[in-house]
Protein backbone atom coordinates (compact mmCIF):
# COMPACT_ATOMS: atom_id res chain seq x y z
CA UNK A 1 0.00 0.00 0.00
CA UNK A 2 1.35 3.49 -0.87
CA UNK A 3 0.39 6.09 1.28
CA UNK A 4 -1.75 6.28 4.19
CA UNK A 5 -6.12 6.28 4.54
CA UNK A 6 -7.26 8.96 6.87
CA UNK A 7 -10.83 10.59 7.30
CA UNK A 8 -11.74 14.04 7.17
CA UNK A 9 -14.83 15.11 8.70
CA UNK A 10 -16.70 18.20 8.87
CA UNK A 11 -18.59 18.46 12.63
CA UNK A 12 -21.65 20.37 13.29
CA UNK A 13 -22.68 21.05 9.83
CA UNK A 14 -25.96 23.47 10.74
CA UNK A 15 -27.82 26.53 8.99
CA UNK A 16 -25.43 28.35 12.07
CA UNK A 17 -22.17 26.81 10.14
CA UNK A 18 -23.39 26.53 6.42
CA UNK A 19 -21.36 29.48 4.99
CA UNK A 20 -18.11 27.83 6.48
CA UNK A 21 -18.80 24.56 5.55
CA UNK A 22 -18.77 25.81 2.28
CA UNK A 23 -15.48 26.98 2.76
CA UNK A 24 -14.01 23.64 3.80
CA UNK A 25 -15.51 21.74 1.56
CA UNK A 26 -14.78 24.12 -1.65
CA UNK A 27 -10.83 23.45 -0.22
CA UNK A 28 -11.09 19.79 0.39
CA UNK A 29 -12.81 19.67 -3.52
CA UNK A 30 -9.56 21.34 -4.22
CA UNK A 31 -7.40 18.60 -2.77
CA UNK A 32 -9.34 15.65 -4.17
CA UNK A 33 -10.49 14.86 -0.71
CA UNK A 34 -13.75 13.80 0.23
CA UNK A 35 -15.60 14.18 3.79
CA UNK A 36 -17.83 13.31 6.11
CA UNK A 37 -20.28 15.99 6.75
CA UNK A 38 -21.92 15.64 10.18
CA UNK A 39 -25.56 16.73 9.74
CA UNK A 40 -27.63 18.55 12.94
CA UNK A 41 -30.78 18.97 11.33
CA UNK A 42 -32.00 21.05 13.83
CA UNK A 43 -29.54 23.59 15.16
CA UNK A 44 -29.80 26.72 15.07
CA UNK A 45 -32.82 27.22 16.02
CA UNK A 46 -34.87 25.44 13.31
CA UNK A 47 -35.37 22.63 11.43
CA UNK A 48 -33.18 21.94 8.58
CA UNK A 49 -36.01 22.02 6.18
CA UNK A 50 -36.43 25.55 6.95
CA UNK A 51 -33.10 26.30 5.29
CA UNK A 52 -33.59 25.32 1.61
CA UNK A 53 -30.08 26.61 0.55
CA UNK A 54 -28.43 24.53 3.21
CA UNK A 55 -30.83 21.50 1.84
CA UNK A 56 -29.56 22.51 -1.77
CA UNK A 57 -26.00 22.88 -1.38
CA UNK A 58 -26.15 19.68 1.11
CA UNK A 59 -26.79 17.66 -2.19
CA UNK A 60 -24.75 19.42 -3.88
CA UNK A 61 -21.83 18.46 -1.95
CA UNK A 62 -23.24 14.97 -1.77
CA UNK A 63 -22.86 14.94 -5.50
CA UNK A 64 -19.58 15.84 -5.62
CA UNK A 65 -18.45 12.99 -3.21
CA UNK A 66 -18.98 14.10 0.41
CA UNK A 67 -21.04 11.83 2.47
CA UNK A 68 -23.69 13.31 5.07
CA UNK A 69 -24.08 11.96 8.22
CA UNK A 70 -26.62 12.59 10.72
CA UNK A 71 -24.91 13.63 14.11
CA UNK A 72 -28.04 13.88 16.50
CA UNK A 73 -31.25 15.89 16.08
CA UNK A 74 -30.02 18.68 18.02
CA UNK A 75 -26.76 20.02 19.51
CA UNK A 76 -26.47 20.70 23.51
CA UNK A 77 -24.67 24.07 24.06
CA UNK A 78 -22.28 23.97 27.23
CA UNK A 79 -21.35 27.12 29.20
CA UNK A 80 -19.71 29.72 27.29
CA UNK A 81 -20.29 28.04 23.96
CA UNK A 82 -22.42 29.26 20.90
CA UNK A 83 -26.02 29.29 21.30
CA UNK A 84 -26.38 26.37 18.23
Amino acid sequence: MTGFVFVVSIHDVSPATAAETGVWAGDLDRLGVPASLLVIPSAGGGPLTDDPGLVAALHDLASRGHELSLHGFEHAGVPGGPVW
